[in-house]
Formats: structure tokens, sequence, C-alpha cells
């Protein structure tokens, strides 16, 4: 098992951290080995690590700190992405503002809460507890499997100031005892808590608060500004669009090549939204028996054998309509330079899968 401590790194850093009588130890010291391992080789081997996932890694920067002078009572590592983060005066990205994924190993170096946090420089204890309680709404109907939200705000990372707003700045975490974390167990979480993170940015907008300063409110972003808000969404679509194109393309293929020995309907097999959008569905294939198939495909960039899926009315209907001539094709690793995977294939999801759909949109119409 590769653990991010081993036994003599872990006691190498407590002995950094805490006196023979137990208490904190007050200020840095780069040249201690519990130090240099904490804060120089666990973010390059955690950063080496992302490398081989499917996140962006030319917009990550991976950093941890012990405190700067004074020892901090939390020490963390940050996953940073620059869509999401905002550059300090020296041009670096910091955790002071903004929202990230980030290790925080609590006072006593007993837990860590591997966490998506709000930077908490700007804002109250108040604030960011209204910050994180709007955020866990917009992800808790998502597949969080044993991440927990941070409902009650009662974890323990440390008995100042800053530990406290850390917790109140907390939207999800998943917990490890300090002594066994599993690298890329870790790494896996980091990717899950990532996409739950774009949902927060990207898909419910911007959260803002208004605050007083001095005489007059002033509009703080929480995130990221309006305009970087809008690119991120255009270059996200553009991203799933291409998903989409390379999915539907691979189950093409997979059509085409399972009905080789019957080369009439191998002819007549159509990628249809390639061509024509607002089907209801994405190619027209045929069973062997010679009945019509009609296919909707949905894709992940992702290596995973989980997806969520988004269905248009007009999908649902057809599907309600076809039945068992309706297939639901999930297919994974759609990615340029990759080998996509059929995840499944669900003939007649109508049946099969779609009492567990959730409404996420709903329509009004007034007249005067």
């Amino acid at each position: 098992m590769n653990l991010l401590f081993s036994k003599k790194e872990y006691e190498d850093l407590y002995r950094y951290k805490f006196e023979a009588n137990g208490n904190l130890r007050e200020r840095v010291d780069k040249s201690n080995p519990g130090h240099r391992y904490f804060v120089n080789e666990i973010p390059r081997l955690l950063f080496s690590k992302l490398k081989d996932t499917d996140l962006d890694v030319d917009k990550l920067e991976v950093k941890a700190s012990v405190g700067e002078g004074r020892l901090s009572e939390v020490f963390w590592v940050a996953f940073l992405n620059e869509d999401y983060v905002p550059k300090n005066k020296s041009n670096k990205l910091s955790t002071r503002n903004g929202i990230y994924i980030v290790l925080l190993l609590d006072r006593n170096l007993e837990f860590a809460y591997l966490s998506i946090g709000n930077g908490t420089e700007n804002l109250s204890p108040k604030e960011l507890e209204k910050l994180s309680k709007n955020q866990m709404k917009i992800i808790e109907n998502e597949p969080l499997d044993d991440i927990e939200l941070n409902t009650n705000f009662d974890f323990y990372l440390g008995k100042s100031t800053r530990p406290k707003k850390y917790v109140k700045g907390t939207v999800g975490y998943k917990r490890f005892d300090v002594r066994n974390i599993e690298v890329n167990q870790l790494i896996n979480y980091v990717i899950k808590l990532h996409k739950l993170l774009d949902l927060i940015v990207l898909e419910k907008g911007i959260e803002e608060l208004e605050v007083q300063e001095t005489n007059e409110k002033k509009r703080r972003y929480t995130t990221i500004s309006v305009e970087k808000h809008a690119a991120l969404l255009e270059t996200r679509n553009k991203r799933q669009k291409i998903v989409g194109d390379i999915a539907e393309e691979f189950v093409y293929q997979q059509e085409l090549n399972r009905l080789s020995h019957l080369s009439d309907l191998q002819d007549k097999v159509e990628w249809c939204s390639k061509t024509t959008d607002g089907l209801g569905y994405d190619i027209k294939s045929f069973f062997e028996d010679g009945r019509e198939k009609f296919i909707e495909v949905k894709g992940t960039a992702l290596n995973t054998n989980e997806i969520t899926y988004y269905l248009s009315l007009r999908e649902k209907i057809v599907a309600d309509k076809k039945g068992d001539q309706y297939a639901l094709v999930l297919v994974s690793n759609a990615a340029e330079d990759k080998e996509p995977q059929i995840i499944t294939e669900v003939i007649n999801p109508a049946n099969a899968l779609f009492n567990d759909l959730e409404a996420i949109q709903f329509r009004g119409k007034f007249n005067v």
C-alpha cells in the first residue's frame, strides 16, 4: 500500500510540529525533514499522480503549507485551479480567496479532511457559513458516495480563529486517518471533489455576498468574476461537445462492426445527430432480427464505471414511445488519444431507469 506518510515521515512531521511537552512549536524551520517532506515532496508526488488522470493539470498547482514564520495549527495541501482561484500581488495562486480542493490536517495530526473549501481571507465566519450552505444545496442531490456534506460545521481542526474559519468555509469532505492515507485513493477523491467543484462554480453560476464596508455596500465575488465564468462555461460546453462526438462515433463504429455479417442492415446504419438535431436519439441502427434500433449516447472523458447523464424532454419522450427499440449507451474514456469503452447499454431505459430521473429544470408561462 502506497501511503502518503510512511511511519518515519509521520514521526518526522509530528516531531516537527510538537515539542516534547506536547505544545506546538513556534517557528517554521525549513531545514527540518518533516518540513521538507510535507512542503516540498508531497506536492510533487501528488502532482505527478494527477498527470495520469483526466484533470487539466496545465491549470492546476499543488502547494502545501505549515505556516509562514509562525508554525500553523493546521497544515494543508491545496489543489488550486487557476480558473477558480485568483492570483495574489506576486502573481501566484493563493488560498486566501476563491474556491479549491484542500487537504486539511487537524491540530493533533490525527485526521485529515480532503475538502472543497472557500478562501477565508475576506469573509467572516458567518459569511463563510452562509456561502458553504448555499453551495451544499447545489450538490446535495449529486452522487456523493461517501463524501460528507458539512451540514453541522462540527468537525475539529484547531483552537484558534483560522481553523474555525476553515471549518465554516468547507462545503464537503472525505475524512482520512493521517497515518493511513493511501495515495491513489486520495487522488480518486480529488477527482470526485473536482467534479462537484465544477458544478458549484459552472453549473449554477457564482455565489455573491453583499457585505458592509465603511458607509457603502460592496458586492464581493467569492469565487470568480462573471466574465471568467462566461468564458469557462463556453470552454466547458466545447469540451462536452468533443466528448459527445467521440462517444457517438465510437458507438456508431461498434454498431457497424456488430452488423458486419448483415451488410443489408449495416448499410442503413445512420449517425443521425451528426447532421440533424432534436430527433431524440443519436444513432439509428438495427437489431439482428431487422427491427429498428434507436440509440442515445451519453459519454464522459473520465475512465470510470459511473456516469451522471442528462436527458432532454425530447429524448425522454422518444424513449418512452420506442420502448424496447430504444437503447441508452453510456461511454467512458471518451477523449482524444484514449480508447473509449462502453460502460453499459440499457435497452428500454424508460422502463429500467427513468423512475429515478431527477427534474432539474422547470418551465413557466405567464400571460397578462
